[in-house]
């Protein structure tokens, strides 16, 4: 705990000064901001709280890794990365001392700042400070990963599975068996079906707020409602083994209901009854149905609970349920304006119907998604206060009512509070598979891959056959701990699943190209897929990859109009510097951010052949000054990072451009721990090389190479002009050499493929 917890305290030692509230690091008196990465931060912390005093390793690691089993090495990685930063050389050790097979020790004297002058300090500026962008909601998901999550959900998880409410965490009840709750059946119109629709709604959302209870997702639950198939056979593809399902129709001001509880596991009826009551007496009905199954299943029905004595309106149910169903995969902006429309009825005819205020509020935030990124804002603004204020009121009513902190998580700007809305909606409601879905994403955008894993292993346990689960899960593997075959198995296992294909194809053959040097394979999972102007860019690389030069110009051809990644691509194949320059520029001048990593190396390669750097620093310096903080995306920064290091080593700036290369050592090192070893090998060996150091960047060439990272060899071996002075190395040319034969043992066996009839001729892909 710091001294003076709350106060943001300033710690200062030898020619450094930590700000540990704002979690930013400066060299006094310079004011220059060191990069750290927040587990490298939160080391530093540990040490400055602790100075002069020896700390076990044990301590440490707990510390830093609260949650997860880790060895010792991912510690010494951790401090050899920390002394790197603050500028310590081998063997010096300066501020952190090695106690042989102890722990450390940070031996600098530390000072805290306090009162004026710990003020002073926080109003001064910081030079370089990071300025992380937060927006006033996290309604947009954004791009990558959150982006195919946004059509993904639309696909996979229609928007009504938001009918759950307050259900602890699983127990042992019922056998430790899942109950699924299955869509009531009915013949006739809409009418007959929204009246379905809301009894299968109600009666899950009473059997979920039941502790101990496990309940199916209703996604999983309800998606086969039109499916004949036995109760068993719909318990073992769900993985249930309770079954509750029935029929219902409506006559008049009378309801008509047979319900069926069924041991799936057994193919035995364990209770069944028939319902001939009024309309206005559903409650009861419910209850009484509830009361049937929890004796059936030896748990208590809890007819205490809010959720029971809360009054049903089978009418205010029915119109919820028709809002619901224009919110299904596909919604447009107008659909949302119905459903708004609706749910606000119901809120008229019921004004302490809770569901009724949080439909509005999720309305209105897809609509919001739907907005083209024009909508000002301030209309964004308007939607985030009407809808936040919809959500409000939905928990003022409901407390318990989980999918609201969830949507409300995806309002607020503090990204710890949101974190504890997501958890504390997750907690009142375990089966809200969406929510965790958005719970994980959030994680993945904080760079908390590991504890995304965690949320979807949770969700996996009330819908283990949702390919969509399985997707975010390998996603997550690879951004936490780059488990190639951890997430090329899962991806595989969607692919066998109903609509796998449409969101497991691209993210395998990905896999396939840049992890596993299998180029033929993967060509042949793109082929599958709908030719967008990503997939044209990857089948573009793709046949880089394996030398065909032709089928590279003929895929870029096949646009209209031709995108100019790939040809940007092209035109560095083709010793084109002039040309990938243009194109990059272009990206540059329309802020193409996420971009830059490949966009840089081409303005870069121009500036070699030229001679002109200045032209290149106008054009990068401006990037560099805007680009992410320490806790960006890797994937955004780090290749960006090395290629303007390079220039400004190039142009004279010698010592900016190599502290700037050993910074991005730095982030490299931290972020590797976890990952397989030399995981950013490729790019370590480019610092290396334009630091002087060309024995460690031909061990890291040579390491890439073994981890079958074979993806832009081409350009690596052949163009890179960071590695020009090691053409005539006899290891280099060996690796040059070994690159050239896996491009054409791929090629061999992609024209196999094509005369097998397993892919197509280049130049007639699918969407040409």
């Amino acid at each position: 705990m710091d001294e003076f917890a709350g106060s943001n305290p300033i710690y200062r030692f030898g020619e450094f000064e930590l700000e540990a509230g704002r979690r930013i690091l400066r060299t006094c008196p310079a004011n220059e901001v060191v990069t750290l990465t927040p587990r490298a931060f939160d080391l530093l912390l540990e040490f400055l709280r602790r100075p002069q005093e020896p700390i076990a390793k044990a301590q440490l690691m707990e510390a830093l890794w609260p949650e997860y089993v880790v060895e010792d090495n991912n510690l010494d990685r951790a401090v050899s990365t920390l002394r790197r930063a603050l500028g310590d050389h081998d063997g010096e050790h300066r501020y952190i001392k090695t106690i042989h097979r102890r722990g450390y020790q940070f031996t600098m004297p530390v000072s805290i700042v306090t009162g004026a002058a710990a003020r002073a300090a926080l109003e001064q500026p910081v030079d370089g400070a990071p300025q992380p962008k937060r927006e006033p909601t996290h309604i947009a998901l954004g791009i990558g990963i959150a982006l195919v999550l946004a059509t993904a959900l639309a696909i996979f998880a229609p928007w009504n599975t938001n009918t759950r409410s307050a259900s602890p965490a699983v127990a042992a009840s019922a056998g430790s068996g899942m109950l699924a709750v299955r869509f009531f059946g009915c013949e006739g119109d809409d009418e007959s079906q929204s009246l379905a629709g809301a009894l299968t709604t109600l009666l899950e959302q009473r059997f979920s707020a039941i502790p101990g209870l496990a309940v199916l997702a209703p996604g999983a639950a309800w998606s086969a409602r039109n499916v004949e198939e036995s109760a068993a056979a719909f318990g073992a593809r769900m993985h249930a083994k309770f079954v509750l399902g029935g029929e219902a129709a409506r006559s008049g001001p009378q309801l008509h209901l047979s319900v069926t509880l069924t041991d799936a596991t057994r193919d035995r009826v364990l209770w069944s009854q028939e319902f001939d009551r009024p309309i206005a007496d559903v409650g009861a009905v419910r209850e009484e149905i509830t009361a049937h199954v929890a004796d059936a299943l030896g748990i208590a029905p809890q007819a205490g609970a809010p959720a029971a004595q809360a009054p049903v309106d089978l009418d205010v149910h029915q119109l919820y349920w028709q809002a619901e169903r224009l919110m299904t995969a596909g919604a447009s902006p107008a659909d949302a304006r119905k459903a708004i429309a609706l749910f606000t009825r119901t809120t008229a005819l019921d004004p302490r119907f809770a569901r009724g205020y949080l439909g509005i509020g999720r309305a209105l935030i897809y609509g919001y998604d739907l907005q083209p990124p024009t909508l000002s804002a301030v209309a964004r603004s308007e939607v985030g206060v009407q809808a936040l204020a919809a959500i409000d009121r939905a928990l003022e009513l409901d407390p318990a009512l989980g999918e609201a902190w969830v949507a409300k998580a995806r309002l607020v700007s503090d990204p710890e509070q949101a974190a504890r809305m997501y958890r504390r909606g997750l907690q009142l409601k375990p089966n809200y598979t969406e929510g965790a879905m958005y719970f994980s994403d959030f994680l993945m955008g904080g760079f908390r891959a590991a504890d995304a894993i965690d949320v979807l292993e949770g969700a996996r346990r009330f819908e283990p056959g949702a390919p969509l689960l399985l997707w975010l899960q390998a996603e997550a593997l690879m951004a936490a701990r780059s488990d190639v075959d951890g997430s090329e198995r899962l991806l595989r296992k969607v692919l066998e699943m109903d609509g796998g294909k449409d969101i497991a194809t691209v993210p395998l053959a990905l896999l396939l190209q840049h992890q596993r040097g299998r180029f033929a394979e993967a060509m042949r999972l793109f082929q599958d897929r709908p030719a967008s102007t990503f997939v044209r860019a990857s089948m573009a690389l793709l046949y880089l990859d394996m030398d065909e030069l032709q089928a590279a110009i003929d895929v870029w051809n096949a646009a209209d109009p031709p995108p100019g990644f790939q040809l940007m691509l092209v035109s560095q194949y083709r010793r084109d510097p002039s040309q990938a320059a243009q194109l990059a520029r272009a990206l540059f001048a329309a802020s193409r951010a996420d971009m830059y990593g490949m966009a840089a190396p081409a303005i870069r390669d121009e500036a070699v052949a030229t001679g002109d750097y200045a032209a290149a620093i106008a054009v990068l310096e401006p990037a560099h000054a805007s680009r992410p903080g320490p806790d960006a995306p890797v994937a955004l920064d780090y290749n960006f990072s090395i290629a303007f290091a390079h220039v400004l080593i190039l142009s004279g700036q010698r010592e900016r451009g190599r502290s700037l290369a050993r910074s991005v050592l730095v982030r490299l090192d931290a972020d590797e721990i976890g990952r397989p070893a030399h995981w950013f090998a490729r790019q370590r060996a480019q610092l290396f090389a334009m630091l002087g150091e060309d024995d460690e960047a031909l061990d890291e060439l040579a390491a890439d190479q073994r981890l079958n990272h074979w993806s832009r060899w081409w350009y690596t071996g052949e163009v890179d002009p960071v590695f020009a002075h090691l053409h005539g190395d006899p290891r280099f040319v060996a690796l040059v050499a070994s690159a050239r034969r896996q491009r054409a043992a791929q090629r061999a066996l992609y024209q196999q493929m094509i005369r097998r009839g397993d892919v197509r001729v280049p130049g007639t892909e699918r969407g040409k």
